[in-house]
């Protein structure tokens, strides 16, 4: 008889435990229904009424804060502040509600404690690109260096598509490369190389460079058009050594008998397959390694400089440059030749005999001495332009095995 009087009133308890949180769950969602219809209502007048019905809901009173900060620009200043305040006060773990204090105060001149609520809010959500990348701008605003760098490191880790705006920012901000580079991860060192160079800030590029630790983190296009760019400023010696880092050291022309392909860049050939002339890769006929062979398809009377390379040597040195050659079909006036040039100073001007009709393979040279301050020279196949009437270039002509060499 006990037991039953004590599983009854256990039943009634339950049943009666059920209907309180019932109603407790109820009520807690009709304010928070009631005061969602308020707060619908026009601005702010509906936040008010919103706020009677739910007094304890944070982002009522950060909603209204934010309307009188963007849209009522008669309130007053401290009663802006006193919602913001007021919402941190009923969830102080809302790193939105951090981040808009700090615009607040820092739109009111209050520097310090916008600097203390941005880093209340990155440090409540420090994987937050998106706040990261907000609370950066924010910081170069406020002059706050620190919290610039440590927040757009974190956004040039981790964002990808924000990287380059972030190096742009940090440029406009702290306008020092050494004070930079410290904080610019090896993963992005790819990327800030190539947002220096097209920036035209090659010596700081060059700083990045030398901190790399692992080559192949650097792609092959930022590798060439990093060489590129150092030959481009005459920058020979530290062209050469980059050069030779990847590839080994190496005297004379690069590449002379094309076994290494064609990469257009740096101290291999450039070219370009400009209209009247194809410049092809053939490994068919050749003395050695591989050959370029050229088509003149006859559609004009064309000057040629479309095939060449940059090849560094010693200033008051005398060289012989030679190139195995082979034609079909030339004019038999006005063919190619190789000219030899340096790049930095006058002086030094020679080319090789031309190539004219058909020929088989056989060997072009000259020879010279470059002049004082010449350390870099340019060797190119060129063709001027024929003054006869019918001068449009036809014809085929193959190269192969070029070479510089010292004379001792």
């Amino acid at each position: 008889m006990k037991f039953a009087i004590d599983s009854k009133f256990s039943l009634y308890l339950s049943i009666l435990l059920t209907i309180c949180i019932s109603l407790f769950l109820i009520r807690s969602s009709s304010k928070g229904w009631l005061s969602n219809i308020y707060a619908e209502d026009p601005a702010p007048a509906g936040f008010y009424e919103a706020i009677k019905v739910e007094s304890g809901n944070a982002q009522l009173y950060f909603l209204l804060a934010q309307y009188y900060e963007n849209y009522d620009f008669t309130a007053p200043r401290g009663q802006i502040y006193d919602l913001y305040r007021k919402a941190l006060e009923l969830n102080p773990l809302n790193y939105n509600y951090w981040y808009y204090l700090a615009e607040f105060l820092a739109t009111e001149g209050k520097q310090e404690k916008a600097i203390y609520a941005l880093n209340q809010a990155t440090e409540l959500a420090p994987g937050v690109v998106s706040l990261r990348w907000a609370a950066g701008i924010l910081a170069s605003r406020l002059g706050n260096e620190d919290a610039l760098k440590k927040n757009l490191r974190t956004v040039i880790e981790s964002d990808t598509e924000r990287r380059k705006k972030a190096f742009i920012v940090l440029w406009q901000s702290l306008r020092d490369g050494d004070n930079i580079l410290p904080i610019i991860p090896e993963t992005a060192y790819d990327e800030y190389i190539n947002f220096l160079i097209d920036t035209e800030r090659i010596s700081e590029a060059g700083k990045v460079w030398g901190e790399i630790s692992d080559m192949d983190k650097v792609s092959s296009n930022t590798f060439l058009k990093y060489v590129s760019n150092l030959i481009d400023r005459n920058m020979v010696k530290s062209a050469k050594k980059t050069w030779a880092g990847k590839y080994g050291d190496w005297e004379g022309v690069w590449n002379g008998n094309f076994e290494n392909g064609l990469m257009n860049s740096g101290f291999d050939w450039t070219f370009y397959s400009g209209k009247g002339a194809e410049i092809i890769l053939d490994g068919n006929d050749k003395v050695r390694g591989n050959t370029v062979r050229i088509e003149f398809d006859g559609s004009g009377n064309i000057d040629f400089n479309n095939f060449r390379q940059h090849i560094p040597v010693e200033e008051n040195t005398r060289y012989r440059l030679t190139a195995f050659m082979k034609s079909r079909d030339l004019p038999t006036k006005s063919g190619p030749f190789w000219e030899v040039y340096c790049t930095q100073t006058r002086g030094l001007y020679v080319k090789t005999e031309e190539v004219l009709g058909t020929t088989a393979w056989h060997p072009v040279s000259v020879t010279f001495e470059t002049p004082e301050g010449c350390e870099l020279l340019r060797v190119a196949l060129r063709r001027h332009q024929s003054d006869r009437i019918y001068g449009n270039l036809t014809g085929t002509v193959w190269i192969d095995d070029v070479d510089l060499k010292k004379m001792r």
